[in-house]
């Protein structure tokens, strides 16, 4: 039993959903089941039922559940009080991202930051990753989320999300009966660059892997545009698996054979880098991602 599996718990609780569970802890949701089944089995009791209504607790999981909240007050309570005693607790930080980071990787994070900091008050900007390293260098933000080629690269890793190809649903390529395509096949297409205002994108991408774009049609700032576009039949894009829209009419999306990651991660200003909020951010998102690479490893275990 860990605080991973505790906090899954309280979470599926509250939330009445392993999905919503997930999305509130920053985590897949066959890792919250895979944490859930972990805690069950080493109590060697059923803890939470699934029903027509969602997810409830047992009999027996109200009261484990009664416990492992005061167990999650007893260090919210610890951490505030050494917050405290490191100045911690007021104050304000300044944190820039792209817009799809704060759609998908930041709202877990900026949550549990406020319930654990409330006193700290969080200003985010939206920027592209050129704004935000200026920004970063004159001092104007505190963190900023930025590209990286890999976790190596960085001391503060945030997550990672996966390239597709997004082609009209009426190509050649899309009515084929494959479930992947290489950017090096896409290369030669008619292409809409998609950039989301960052450095890393298809273009560069296709430049490392040795086989730049060779007929760039056209090149926008917003992912949501290059889909109205690729929907006209106008080309075929490759853009992060986040940005995807929930209508996908008209468009066919398949995983890339190269298996390509974006990779982020927090990076502080010079200027703040012994501002006491900046290292609590920096400490949470550690543990944070320390707890999906935990839960994705017992994932891989089972």
């Amino acid at each position: 039993m860990n605080l991973s599996q505790i906090r899954v718990l309280v979470a599926v609780s509250d939330t009445g959903s392993l999905t919503a569970a997930a999305q509130r802890l920053g985590l897949s949701q066959s890792g919250v089941s895979q944490a859930l089944a972990a805690l069950e089995t080493h109590l060697g009791v059923m803890l939470i039922s699934r029903t027509q209504r969602g997810a409830e607790a047992t009999a027996i999981g109200d009261e484990v559940l009664a416990e492992a909240r005061d167990v999650l007050a007893s260090l919210d309570r610890i951490k505030r009080a050494t917050d405290l005693a490191r100045g911690v607790e007021q104050g304000r930080l300044r944190l820039a991202a792209f817009p799809s980071v704060f759609h998908t990787l930041l709202p877990p994070l900026l949550r549990r930051f406020q319930e654990l900091h409330p006193g700290i008050e969080v200003v985010t900007l939206e920027a592209s990753d050129t704004e935000i390293e200026a920004w970063l260098a004159a001092g104007t933000v505190d963190l900023g989320v930025t590209a990286v080629e890999s976790y190596s690269a960085t001391q503060f890793p945030l997550g990672q999300d996966d390239w597709v190809a997004v082609l009209p649903s009426g190509h050649a390529i899309a009515t084929a009966p494959i479930h992947s395509v290489s950017l090096a096949r896409l290369s030669n297409e008619p292409f809409i660059l998609a950039t989301g205002g960052c450095t890393i994108h298809a273009g560069s991408l296709a430049e490392t892997l040795g086989c730049g774009l060779q007929d760039v049609r056209m090149e926008v700032r917003d992912w949501i545009s290059s889909f109205a576009l690729v929907r006209e039949g106008l080309g075929v894009t490759v853009v992060p698996e986040p940005t995807l829209p929930s209508d996908r009419r008209g468009i066919r999306v398949l995983p890339l054979k190269e298996d390509l990651h974006r990779y982020f991660a927090l990076k502080p200003s010079f200027l703040a880098q012994n501002n006491p909020a900046v290292s609590a951010f920096l400490n949470l998102a550690r543990s944070q991602v320390q707890m999906l690479q935990t839960s994705n490893s017992e994932k891989l275990l089972v």
